[in-house]
């Protein structure tokens, strides 16, 4: 297991609390597709009463629905558990290709038995005994306690001990949103001033498998460096000094960019700082998400908004109309 593997992973645990959160029980997955970009991702939804609803099965139905049959070959799930012997028949009808997965279904039987949970209806089968042509990878020793304690969570809190596949449904608890949620690909402006350089790129491999879900631009040598530390394809503009700036000021004003990702040095006067100051007002007057330090960069990349739905307001700031035969202001 690569280290790409744990950050889906963590992602799939975060969606688990996610569904602790909702009153559900704590089940995330993460669909990927061919060239490492996340595709889909959801989680547990069994709360209103239908069992079925697990996140590996709705991925399933996903990719059926929206890739071709050599693009869920080459496709891999992720998940905080391993497949129910219900998701893994879904996974290997649809012709799916890895599942890596955080915990195993014998670990999560132990952990149940411990707090006292009954057996659920459906014995649960490696995915191995149920889909034996599909490549399984877990557990994840990393992970365990962590998607552990989201378990004991839930059924502390749940106080009647209802087990995954149980025919009870938590009391009180919502359906929630029904759908699958699609990853929205972004247009991402990656920008560093020299003295800054070292620190995005260390930002951006830590970040890398979530960029790679999305379409990176970046002034020149930046650009440069990030393509050589990623292994991602970077559209380079020109370097900031000698127009980079503005024709990323340029992109954003004609709708081209989503997001600007700018560590510009403030300690260090810069020979284009009009360029620079033009970019960040340019990517104000349009509403443009911008991160420009570590710590606002680490906080937009980790929102839900960054790669899910989210309708950006921009102002009517389009060509203006003029009529000829109006009549003149007086003067």
């Amino acid at each position: 297991m690569e280290d790409r593997d744990l950050v889906h992973l963590r992602r799939c645990v975060d969606l688990a609390r996610q569904a602790l959160e909702a009153g559900d029980e704590p089940f995330g997955s993460v669909l990927v597709g061919p060239d490492g970009r996340v595709l889909a991702e959801d989680h547990n939804r069994v709360a209103g009463g239908d069992r079925t609803r697990h996140p590996e099965l709705a991925l399933a139905r996903w990719a059926a629905e929206h890739l071709t049959p050599d693009e869920r070959a080459a496709s891999t799930v992720y998940t905080s558990g391993e497949h129910c012997p219900m998701c893994a028949a879904a996974h290997a009808w649809v012709g799916l290709g890895r599942i890596v997965y955080a915990a195993s279904s014998a670990q999560l039987v132990d952990w149940l038995a411990e707090l006292g949970v009954p057996p659920a209806p459906v014995r649960p089968l490696p995915v191995e005994q149920v889909a034996p042509g599909v490549v399984v990878e877990g557990p994840a020793p990393e992970l365990t306690e962590e998607v552990r304690a989201l378990h004991r969570a839930f059924h502390s809190r749940a106080g009647d001990a209802v087990g995954r596949g149980a025919p009870a449904a938590t009391p009180g608890a919502e359906p929630g949103d029904d759908r699958v949620r699609a990853v929205t690909r972004r247009q991402i402006a990656l920008v560093a001033h020299d003295n800054m350089k070292t620190e995005l790129l260390r930002w951006a491999a830590h970040n890398r498998d979530t960029l790679a879900g999305h379409d990176l631009y970046a002034t020149g040598t930046t650009g440069t460096m990030l393509e050589h530390e990623l292994g991602l394809r970077v559209h380079r503009f020109l370097s900031g000094p000698v127009g980079g700036d503005q024709q990323i000021g340029a992109r954003i004003a004609e709708g081209g960019l989503d997001v600007l990702i700018f560590f510009w040095d403030p300690l260090e006067a810069q020979p284009h700082d009009p360029d620079v100051k033009a970019l960040l007002r340019i990517s104000t007057v349009w509403n443009v998400p911008t991160a420009t330090n570590l710590a606002s960069a680490d906080y937009l990349i980790s929102s839900p908004l960054f790669s899910g739905p989210y309708e950006r307001m921009v102002p009517d700031l389009g060509p203006r109309s003029w009529d000829a035969d109006a009549q003149a202001p007086a003067t």
